[in-house]
C-alpha cells in the first residue's frame, strides 16, 4: 500500500476509486482515505481496450433490458467514449 500524497491531483470516481495520469499512464486504485489500495496501471493500449470492453459490456445491457437500478445515460456515455477518439496519450 501506498501513502496517499497530500496535494494530489488525483480524480474521485465515486465508490472510493480514484485515477490520476501522469502523462504517459493512468494510475487507477482504491483508497480508504489514507493509502491508495489495489493500485492498477494502465497506458494507452489498455485504456483502449477498456473502453472497447466498456462499450460491448453496455451495448449488451442495453440489448438485454433494463437490469435492477437506474439505467445509464447513453448519450453521456457514448459522448464520453468518442472522446478517447482524440488520443489524449499523443
Amino acid at each position: 500500500m501506498t501513502d496517499v500524497k497530500v496535494g494530489h491531483k488525483a480524480t474521485y470516481l465515486g465508490d472510493g476509486l480514484y485515477a490520476e495520469f501522469d502523462g504517459y499512464q493512468f494510475e487507477v486504485y482504491a483508497s480508504d482515505g489514507l493509502r491508495k489500495t489495489n493500485r492498477v496501471f494502465m497506458d494507452k493500449s489498455v485504456v483502449t481496450t477498456f473502453f472497447e470492453y466498456v462499450a460491448r459490456s453496455m451495448v449488451a445491457k442495453l440489448s438485454v433490458g433494463p437490469a435492477a437500478g437506474p439505467e445509464p445515460d447513453e448519450a453521456k456515455f457514448i459522448d464520453a467514449y468518442d472522446e478517447t477518439e482524440k488520443d489524449p496519450l499523443a
